[in-house]
């Protein structure tokens, strides 16, 4: 955990800037604790201020970059009609926030591969697993969705928005293209669809 109280905020922002960086760049496995204070341009002792060892680091470097993206993922839901149209809005986020974030994304997407929706027993992208499990329950319960296992729905809009995400990273402009956009998000909802001929592309 990290630690802050009186502590130089500056400081604290420049070892996490560095950390993504470095474990974006090597892996986590693969940094040390000395890497990551001479990125910073402090001496490593003084990263021992801040947290108390390299896992507590890592741990909390994970958590800021997987609250980011449920922050940026839930923005603008709610007010919206229907699981579909929140689902879609959620992805969409979700691409916006990591072409922005690029190194944060990619954090984020290692531990999803080693943890996948599939796996139900405390997964460490639990905000992203259950605001998936929302919008999913919801279009179920609203025969948006087709009545599948959690698990199975979860994967196949995790699948898909992940090709589309690595895409987005890649070409960017696909974001301010709207026609385009529309249609590789109803791609990825139309998986789900309970009646995908009858659905409104």
């Amino acid at each position: 955990m990290a630690r802050y109280n009186g502590l130089d905020p500056e400081k604290f922002v420049r070892i996490r800037e560095a950390a993504i960086a470095l474990i974006y760049e090597r892996g986590e496995e693969k940094v040390t604790m000395e890497q990551i204070a001479r990125r910073a341009g402090i001496a490593k002792g003084t990263i021992y201020l801040y947290y108390s060892g390299k896992e507590s680091l890592i741990r909390e470097i994970f958590w800021y970059c997987h609250r980011g993206e449920a922050e940026a993922g839930d923005a603008g839901i709610d007010q919206l009609p229907t699981a579909c149209d929140k689902l879609k809005r959620r992805v969409y986020n979700l691409l916006r926030w990591a072409v922005a974030h690029p190194k944060e994304h990619e954090i984020e997407a290692r531990a999803y591969r080693e943890h996948p929706f599939l796996n139900d027993e405390s997964p460490p992208l639990i905000l992203h697993h259950e605001a998936q499990k929302r919008l999913i329950e919801e279009g179920i319960r609203n025969g948006e969705f087709k009545p599948l296992p959690l698990p199975l729905l979860g994967e196949v809009i995790n699948s898909t928005s992940s090709g589309v995400i690595t895409y987005a990273i890649r070409y960017p402009e696909v974001l301010e293209d709207p026609a385009l956009m529309d249609t590789l998000l109803e791609t990825i909802v139309a998986g789900l669809r309970a009646d995908v001929q009858g659905s409104k592309p």
